[in-house]
């Protein structure tokens, strides 16, 4: 059994299959909320050691003298805005009668 932390409830590491009514739809009910609330906790933790791992290996390579993971900027498009240097296009409206005759 996963012992992280001392984190794991009392609950849940001494849980016993055998003994667990399955009739009893409350204390399922229950045993489920308290297993995915500590997946959950569990998934956070993770999270946020992936997260630490990545800054240490960061630091070792940098101290080795060798660059890091690249920051690489998100692939948004960058909004576009009135460039005042481009020239307006105009536009000549010629007549309809002109229109017609082609």
């Amino acid at each position: 059994m996963l012992f992280m932390y001392g984190i794991i409830p009392e609950d849940i590491a001494s849980l016993d299959i055998e003994r667990i009514d399955f009739k009893n739809k409350d204390i399922l009910k229950s045993l489920i909320s308290q297993l995915l609330n500590f997946i959950e906790q569990l998934a956070q933790i993770i999270h946020k050691l992936y997260g630490e791992n990545q800054q240490l290996k960061d630091e070792i390579n940098r101290l080795k003298g060798e660059k890091g993971k690249p920051k690489i900027p998100s692939n948004t498009p960058q909004r576009k805005t009135d460039n005042p240097t481009k020239k307006p296009r105009n536009w000549i409206q010629g007549s309809k009668e002109a229109q017609n005759q082609d």
